[in-house]
């Protein structure tokens, strides 16, 4: 079984919208988080689990 951690941020995402934040303002990428998805793969199948919106670009 493989587990795969699409997104590790909160249900919002970070940057959070209107939040003001040293961590939301940062220009650093690794301040960046997409909202929280798992993809797992087994025995040949794969199930993805709490598909957000952002889920494009992960």
């Amino acid at each position: 079984m493989r587990v795969t951690f699409l997104g590790t941020g909160t249900s919002y995402g970070v940057p959070m919208p209107g939040c003001d934040c040293a961590v939301c303002r940062s220009t650093d990428p690794r301040d960046k988080r997409y909202r929280t998805a798992i993809l797992v793969e087994a025995a040949g199948k794969t199930l993805l689990i709490d598909t957000p919106p952002d889920l494009r670009t992960q």
